[in-house]
């Protein structure tokens, strides 16, 4: 039980969005554990020895891709190198599934954040525009009445402006403290975002007996089919995504 709680640690700081619901589809002599709800599946080599590789699904990450757990055992006297390199992925119909390294989720998650930050500079930059300009006000109506010398009618309109520089700088104050807040928070869920990057699975080197464990992100599908190269063996991992 030390090979599935190590994982279960690792894995459950994570904040991952729990949308889709993963179920495992054990192979012929996997085995699946339960510790506190979740499930956890143990690979198994062809010879029937356990496999050093566990699996457990976590939830989704972002639009359209799923993140899974994993924990590599390197049984072997020498090291071993072990990496996203080792794991591909596939549907239903056997098509290729793209598994994300940490580097392209990085420049995606740095991008989207410029983009936010120009977006909220530019919303600023509007508003403080809309409250440098003065202040037009306008009256209008019609008017009638009679005299002895007959009936009037007629309509009138007038316009004033006011400009109140308190009340701009009031207005900028309350806007530059809005941006900084937007930014503020662009900034932290940027830098939660790339916490929960630095997780990703990469390339390590493994000494005997030790672990390694991270995660992997793959493109959403309703059957994900995992390959795992681990010690010369290869290892099927099934997972039913709803």
């Amino acid at each position: 039980m030390k090979f599935i709680s190590r994982l279960l640690i690792v894995i459950f700081p994570l904040t991952i969005a729990a949308c889709s619901s993963i179920r495992i589809s054990p192979q012929t002599g996997q085995r699946v554990f339960y510790d506190h709800g979740a499930a956890v599946v143990v690979g198994v080599k062809k010879n029937g020895d356990k496999a050093g590789v566990a699996m457990q699904g976590l939830g989704e990450y972002g639009s359209g891709r799923i993140a899974f757990g994993i924990l590599y055992h390197n049984k072997t006297h020498s090291p071993c190198n072990f990496s996203l390199e080792n794991i591909s992925a596939e549907n239903s119909k056997g098509q290729k599934l793209r598994i994300y390294t940490a580097e392209q989720l990085e420049k995606e998650a740095r991008t989207r954040a410029a983009i936010a930050a120009a977006c909220i500079a530019l919303g600023q930059g509007a508003q403080s525009y809309a409250a440098a300009q003065p202040t037009y006000t306008s009256a209008s109506g019609n008017y009638n009445g009679s005299t002895p010398y007959g009936n009037y009618s007629g309509s009138y309109y007038g316009s004033s402006t006011t400009y109140n520089p308190a009340q701009q700088v009031a207005a900028n104050q309350a806007i530059q403290a809005n941006t900084a807040n937007q930014l503020s928070s662009v900034a932290n869920g940027l830098n939660q975002t790339l916490g929960s990057i630095s997780q990703i699975l990469s390339l390590t080197t493994v000494p005997p007996d030790q672990y390694l464990e991270g995660m992997i992100i793959v493109k959403k599908a309703d059957l994900i089919n995992f390959r795992v190269s681990a010690n010369g063996e290869e290892i099927p991992f099934v997972f039913l995504v709803n």
